[in-house]
């Protein structure tokens, strides 16, 4: 699949030119809320029941093929509320970018950095659904089940320190969660650079792409070989202790060493 982004960077063979996060074959879809001039928020439970429903039903479609799902913001809550919570054997491998812990706490987070945090709890916790329709402060979330996904699965976890609208601070609790679960397949890649949904354009791109073709090699998923063979080390560094992480939060350095 070609990248739609304008970034660039330099590409070792031609061959590779064609490769980016995900090859053919590729099954995506949108949420039923979402358009290409944006979403209906009355429709919308960031990652809650109905999106969870819509995974489902479009997993069953595809299930008699290995699959590898991949989503961002609240498609990646949706994907971990969903292997947490559903039968889904052929799911091989989840990649979740920007993944919120859970709504409230991000919103909690935001309100911080924004010097607004005498906003009482009480508020932040029932205000989403003022917005979000179909949002229930007191339904899932991947903080509360991520515990129960397949400790077999491999997952990978990417975040960004730029990240602003899901900060990582409320991304790293997930890839605590599974460590503290004995999840031995589980990786947290954490970047320098990226705004919300932008992770891929901009100059840690390649970074990115060279651990998730690592991530599927080791997991002997298809992958570019020049990809994986770069991205090698990378993914080493992605299985980081608790303090690691917090400390790089802290001092808002990625841990990863290039």
């Amino acid at each position: 699949m070609k990248s739609g982004y304008t970034h660039t960077w330099k590409i070792g063979k031609h061959e590779d030119s064609q490769c980016w996060i995900i090859q053919q074959p590729l099954y995506t879809f949108n949420f039923p809320d979402a358009t290409r001039y944006g979403f209906d928020g009355s429709q919308t439970s960031l990652g809650q029941d109905n999106e969870i429903q819509t995974l489902a039903n479009e997993y069953e479609k595809i299930k008699d093929k290995k699959i590898v799902l991949m989503g961002m913001s609240r498609g990646a809550s949706t994907i971990l509320n969903f292997i947490a919570t559903r039968p889904s054997e052929s799911v091989v491998a989840a990649i979740v970018e920007s993944p919120f812990d859970s709504v409230t706490d991000a919103l909690s987070t935001l309100c911080k950095m924004a010097g607004i945090n005498w906003i009482p709890y009480s508020i932040l916790h029932n205000s989403p659904n003022l917005l979000f329709g179909k949002f229930n402060p007191k339904g899932i979330s991947p903080i509360k089940v991520i515990h129960n996904i397949n400790k077999e699965l491999p997952v990978l976890i990417i975040a960004s320190i730029e990240d602003q609208l899901i900060p990582a601070s409320n991304i790293a609790p997930l890839y605590y969660k599974l460590v503290d679960a004995e999840h031995q397949h589980v990786y947290f890649l954490l970047l320098d650079k990226g705004l919300h949904g932008y992770l891929l354009e901009n100059d840690d791109a390649p970074l990115y792409i060279n651990t998730v073709h690592a991530f599927y090699k080791k997991y002997g998923l298809p992958h570019n070989a020049a990809f994986a063979e770069q991205g090698e080390t990378l993914l080493m560094q992605c299985q980081p202790s608790k303090k690691t992480v917090d400390d790089a939060l802290k001092n808002k350095k990625s841990f990863i060493k290039r």
